[in-house]
């Protein structure tokens, strides 16, 4: 049984005429009688009966009849989403996202989302090392991220981020980088979990350790909004992304830093081993809207 013969069955049971079926189908009445045979064969039974006007349903011709009709919709259904979906039109896109590029991600996720309505998008939030091992494993087809990422992954540059602390002033006054340098080494430091933000931590360890200053870790936190709450309330001083000040409560007071490990590009990244026409589609509106 093939789809093009219970489309013939449709189109004959609905006209009840050889020559107007084969008209609609755009073959000839020969083909369609062949097509017609051949599905009743398969079958085991007869789905018309033949007469001088042209057709007339059998019992099992009407038994049958809306069920194939349902089955060539579902087909010519399946067929327009899947189109839809090599168009990048339609279908799922999972993107990870990093607190750095949350403003980005969500920009371009708004843009695409107005120009492919048919797209579903979920968006998490995730640190870099968690993102990279999702796109290696096809979890996540696109994360926005910090960078460099390494092969297989492709990746573009959007933006960069800088480190900075953040304080509290009432609790721990100063005015400068230099002030709270200074007295680092006897702050009560508050940082990520060793398990979050690992390429953050890093970067915060290398620009102590450029500074050599070894401060005690007073308190970890579970997540940014956290750490931030914390320094709000006076508990310690924290070196942060500078696109988690949106974040921040509003007694927290940033500090530039300056020189070595303060800076770090943030970007797109995917796996091309992957064949995604939506991922692409998002790729090409970031591109267009960057260049």
């Amino acid at each position: 049984m093939e789809l093009r013969q219970l489309r013939a069955f449709v189109t004959l049971a609905d006209c009840l005429n050889f020559t107007e079926a084969a008209e609609k189908l755009f073959i000839t009445q020969p083909a369609l009688s062949k097509q017609i045979a051949s599905l009743e064969e398969s079958l085991g039974g007869e789905l018309f009966i033949r007469n001088r006007r042209g057709a007339e349903l059998t019992s099992l011709g009407k038994e049958l009849h809306e069920q194939a009709r349902a089955l060539v919709l579902q087909a010519d259904q399946f067929r327009r989403h899947a189109r839809r979906v090599l168009q990048g039109e339609s279908g799922k896109l999972a993107i990870g996202i990093g607190l750095s590029s949350l403003r980005l991600a969500s920009s371009f996720t708004a843009q695409f989302r107005t120009l492919y309505p048919g797209v579903t998008i979920t968006m998490h939030d995730t640190s870099s090392i968690p993102l990279i091992a999702q796109l290696l494993a096809d979890q996540t087809q696109l994360g926005f991220l910090r960078l460099p990422v390494e092969p297989p992954l492709m990746s573009y540059k959007l933006s960069s981020d800088r480190l900075v602390l953040a304080v509290n002033p009432l609790h721990f006054p100063g005015t400068s980088e230099a002030d709270y340098l200074s007295q680092l080494d006897q702050l009560p430091v508050l940082r990520l979990m060793p398990t979050q933000g690992q390429r953050l931590n890093r970067q915060i360890d290398q620009f102590l350790a450029f500074h050599n200053r070894y401060p005690v870790v007073a308190q970890y936190a579970g997540d940014s909004p956290t750490l931030l709450g914390l320094v709000g309330a006076g508990i310690g001083v924290a070196f942060v992304p500078e696109s988690a000040v949106s974040i921040a409560p509003p007694e927290v007071n940033i500090i530039h830093l300056t020189g070595e490990y303060t800076e770090w590009d943030i970007g797109m990244a995917w796996n091309p081993r992957y064949s995604n026409p939506i991922r692409d589609a998002f790729i090409e509106l970031v591109l267009a809207k960057q260049s």
